[in-house]
């Protein structure tokens, strides 16, 4: 077993991943891997209240959660895990969490980004961060629920790379 899906978004746990992507991926547990969340008593509680009974669920740092995934948890659970940015998906991979493909689902917009697709905004550490994770033999599969044809990874950079020159 282990990860079935590993996914960047910036909402982390909500109805999106609840009602799409458990079903899909047939995970038995979700960690949300994120600093703040798990420094947050309210966010963490909330995630934890919104979880299904019949799945395990856990909100940690980055470190706790890649020590989960390398201790017996990792090879007894089908796990999603979620990660809030590019960064911390990255850092996690880096740390040593293992995984082949990363779902990039939703970034959202804050100041400095560019908005390259209705859920996705980026800056230039994100796309740094995502083209690190795509050399180190991460297949980066674009979107934001399962039904959806995944985009591909060169085509959002495309999009990115255009939404600069078009702001300078």
């Amino acid at each position: 077993m282990g990860i079935v899906l590993a996914r960047v978004d910036s909402r982390l746990f909500h109805g999106q991943v609840l009602e799409g992507w458990l079903p899909y991926t047939g995970a038995t547990m979700v960690i949300v891997a994120d600093d703040k969340a798990a420094s947050n008593p309210l966010q963490k509680r909330i995630m934890e209240i919104a979880a299904p009974d019949d799945i395990k669920f856990k909100v940690e740092g980055i470190d706790d959660a890649v020590a989960d995934l390398n201790s017996d948890i990792g090879s007894a659970e089908k796990i999603m895990i979620l990660f809030s940015s590019p960064h911390d998906a990255f850092e996690a991979h880096k740390k040593g969490i293992k995984c082949n493909s990363i779902n990039i689902g939703n970034i959202n917009y804050v100041s400095g980004k560019k908005q390259i697709t209705p859920s996705i905004a980026l800056n230039d550490d994100d796309v740094r961060d995502l083209k690190e994770l795509v050399a180190r033999g991460v297949a980066l599969d674009v979107r934001c629920v399962p039904k959806e044809k995944p985009s591909e990874f060169d085509e959002l950079i495309d999009k990115y790379v255009n939404a600069c020159r078009g702001q300078r």
